[in-house]
């Protein structure tokens, strides 16, 4: 039951890091307020019923909270848009959360993935404590986890959409995102997309759990630099394995969120014939636990073919090296299955079995460091004769339901565009000219 601050009544206790402004309603466990018009009575009591709401999603999913009520000071925002900031202070001891909304134009929709947002920075602080010993932690997990978060309560898949992708647009920067993310855009939103990897955990590596222990394992380590992978380790996951999965998937987004996304991450170059080879050019080199992604269209291949590629890297760091097919590139087209190459001193080679008109292949490329520096590649491949499937290769779908094979319009790109958007150095072989495309009709 909310109340406004008219009379001595009031909801919710006495906030031990003090009030911010007379205008004020409460709830249970949080105060909102703001100066002059800002808000209506309506607006404000609507933002505390939402951060109640949240508060209780996220208590069902085991994450810590405080009992100390909470305040949503609200202030002006230039524009017309709505924006947050979640930081700590101390009472007796313990963290609370301080969070402000900036607000330009009032959206309800906004407000209530706004406000929850916000209080997901606040379940993270019940593990890591302090503001500032988080953010030298891992800020960007910080943030992606609370777009994760947020999702769980509004169920927003347009939000979802934005941000999930704002990472696939810009697979090649490094995963490990500090404060200075914020003065680029590309950067910062790539933090908030990381959400989509969150989404990933909870479903395919073992639900929302997974997700949450992943800050039981950071707390102990607050104010420390985090490496991604030694938190999925902590909860019992084979990282290698994990990585080389979520790169494969990221060639399409097949999973229960990625139905908002309509395509999968941005490809470094689609090759249209075979042989080639290239390499990155600087600028989209990937950076730690980034990655690249390379496309082979369909038709390249023939009966009884596989795909061969060799890779060399960096021999300073470790790699992942996934070799994917899948049916076709249109959204919710299914990763039929995928093979990881075992890299050493930065070399390696394997090849895609069943590489015929049926379907799509990637190759997925990325450097394990916690690094933002651009880590070298380069690639060969070509279409030789199908030796059977490579060891270790892991067959996730039979391709679409009900659905076969009919040749459609070409989707093979020219050379010369293919090295045109790739940035990519051609061999001078002999080419394979493309075929024509199929796909489910």
């Amino acid at each position: 039951m909310l109340s406004v601050l008219l009379s001595a009544a009031i909801a919710a206790p006495e906030p031990c890091t003090g009030h911010v402004f007379d205008q004020r309603v409460s709830s249970d466990h949080f105060w909102v307020e703001w100066e002059g018009d800002l808000l209506t009575r309506d607006q404000a009591e609507a933002i505390a019923g939402y951060a109640e709401q949240a508060r209780e999603v996220y208590l069902e999913l085991g994450w810590p909270l405080t009992d100390e009520a909470i305040v949503y000071a609200v202030l002006p925002a230039e524009g017309s848009g709505m924006g947050g900031l979640a930081q700590t202070g101390t009472c007796e001891g313990e963290i609370v959360p301080e969070i402000e909304l900036y607000l330009g134009e009032y959206s309800e929709e906004r407000a209530l993935n706004l406000t929850a947002h916000e209080l997901g920075h606040g379940a993270e602080y019940g593990y890591m404590g302090d503001y500032l010993d988080s953010v030298q932690s891992w800020l960007w997990w910080m943030e992606g986890t609370a777009t994760w978060l947020a999702a769980q309560v509004d169920g927003d898949e347009a939000s979802w959409a934005y941000d999930a992708e704002a990472y696939l647009r810009h697979p090649e920067l490094g995963l490990h995102q500090d404060l200075t993310a914020f003065l680029y855009a590309d950067r910062s939103n790539h933090m908030y997309g990381t959400a989509i990897l969150a989404s990933f955990l909870e479903e395919r590596a073992g639900g929302s759990d997974t997700v949450r222990e992943t800050w039981a394992f950071g707390g102990p380590r607050t104010g420390e630099a985090i490496y991604f992978p030694e938190a999925i380790e902590s909860v019992g996951l084979d990282f290698d394995a994990l990585w080389a999965e979520w790169l494969a998937r990221s060639t399409q987004v097949a999973q229960a969120w990625g139905g908002a996304v309509d395509h999968g991450a941005a490809r470094l170059a689609i090759v249209g014939e075979l042989p080639a080879a290239g390499s990155p050019d600087f600028e989209q080199e990937p950076q730690g636990l980034g990655f690249n992604v390379v496309a082979f269209s369909n038709g390249l291949g023939g009966r009884s073919e596989a795909l061969e590629v060799t890779f060399e890297g960096d021999p300073e760091v470790d790699w992942t090296v996934v070799l994917v097919r899948a049916f076709d590139t249109w959204p919710g087209s299914p990763v039929l299955e995928y093979v990881s190459l075992e890299v050493q001193d930065g070399q390696g080679e394997g090849w895609l079995s069943g590489f015929d008109r049926s379907s799509w292949a990637f190759l997925v490329v990325s450097p394990h460091a916690p690094d933002l520096a651009g880590h070298a590649w380069s690639w060969s491949a070509d279409a030789v004769d199908d030796p059977g499937a490579m060891e270790g290769t892991v067959v996730l779908a039979e391709g679409p339901e009900g659905c076969g094979c009919a040749a459609s319009s070409p989707r093979g790109l020219s050379f010369g565009l293919w090295v045109l958007l790739g940035g990519l150095v051609p061999t001078t072989r002999a080419r394979r000219p493309a075929a024509r495309s199929g796909r489910c009709g």
